[in-house]
């Protein structure tokens, strides 16, 4: 789904350095959406609001839809600030971000994986950002009662 994602993303780029939201047709990502997340970035202070949460992504992740994700309550500060740092990356640099989770479920280790594609109106700061996230065949209790992962973030520096 990452991988679709980004070639998406770069399709709609045109001329620009990243495409903005009128750029993106829903209709055209169908296989995506139930894993997308589509969020607005606020600024002075930062703040990442959830507009659409896929019916994929809330099983894993809860409705988040209408939030701040500063305000999800679910989630320890630190992984508040961990992921707030990762739309902050990709809206500052205007390049996609990319994450990787390790998690232990049972007795073995799962990656799941992730991306931050940012938009923004011709000229203007990042507005939104899509993101998605790949859990593969695992099921939702499967990752809602893992223990304790690490996350691996990169941005990519080349276009």
């Amino acid at each position: 789904m990452v991988v679709q994602l980004d070639a998406y993303w770069r399709s709609k780029r045109g001329g620009k350095d990243i495409p903005s939201w009128s750029d993106i047709d829903p209709g055209e990502m169908k296989r995506m959406l139930p894993c997308l997340f589509v969020v607005e970035i606020h600024r002075n202070p930062f703040r990442v609001y959830y507009r659409l949460v896929g019916t994929k992504a809330a099983l894993f992740r809860g409705d988040l839809t209408g939030r701040f994700l500063d305000e999800i309550e679910e989630c320890t500060v630190k992984a508040k600030e961990e992921l707030a740092d990762f739309y902050r990356l990709s809206a500052e640099e205007r390049r996609p971000v990319y994450c990787e989770d390790e998690v232990t479920i049972g007795d073995s280790t799962r990656s799941f994986f992730g991306g931050v594609f940012p938009l923004a109106p011709a000229g203007q700061p990042v507005d939104r950002c899509l993101a998605i996230e790949d859990f593969g065949l695992a099921k939702p209790k499967e990752v809602a009662a893992h223990g304790q992962g690490t996350h691996h973030w990169w941005v990519q520096r080349s276009r």
